[in-house]
């Protein structure tokens, strides 16, 4: 019998496991968008997460929902949600590659070598159809979406007015993501 994994949230993947985040993982939540944060502006990303978004707000409503995951050792997190997100309704220069319902994956970050990818993995192997999007300074964002398989489809607008590059992946024989389709 397949495990449930309603019954044990935990998938064992490379870098470690991948969980719910639970309240007492909150606090190093919000130090990894910091950090992250830092990062960015360090890189030359002024304007992806500006002031103090995503914060303690932010983790907490993701918590509340039952969206917001970690690795097991809480250096990497993500919301991935079920879709489908306003922010996607409307693509310029480009379209969409697979109108069926998707999840999003928003607020990831990792602190360590190959927790992103694991993230993004746990995320591709639950969910089969995933749209993201990143600040066209994120390099490292961009680089890890590429060699995963995820397809560029165009340029969305997020809420605050600034534009984000747009992905999508599938699982679907012949739809983003099929390695056999290209």
């Amino acid at each position: 019998m397949a495990p449930n994994p309603e019954l044990n949230p935990v998938a064992e993947l490379p870098g470690g496991g991948i969980r719910k985040a639970c309240i007492s993982d909150l606090d190093v939540i919000v130090q990894l968008y910091d950090k992250a944060r830092a990062e960015m502006r360090r890189q030359g990303n002024l304007t992806q997460w500006p002031g103090t978004y995503p914060g303690r707000d932010n983790a907490l409503a993701d918590l509340e929902a039952g969206t917001l995951y970690v690795n097991d050792s809480v250096t990497a997190v993500m919301t991935l949600a079920a879709g489908p997100d306003p922010t996607y309704a409307r693509i310029r220069q480009g379209s969409w590659l697979d109108e069926d319902s998707y999840s999003v994956i928003h607020r990831i970050v990792s602190t360590q070598p190959g927790q992103g990818r694991a993230l993004l993995q746990y995320a591709m192997d639950t969910a089969g159809h995933i749209r993201i999007d990143t600040h066209r300074k994120n390099r490292s964002m961009l680089r890890l979406l590429e060699k995963l398989g995820f397809r560029h489809c165009g340029v969305i607008t997020c809420q605050d007015g600034t534009d984000r590059e747009a992905f999508e992946w599938s699982s679907k024989p012949g739809r983003p993501g099929d390695d056999e389709a290209d």
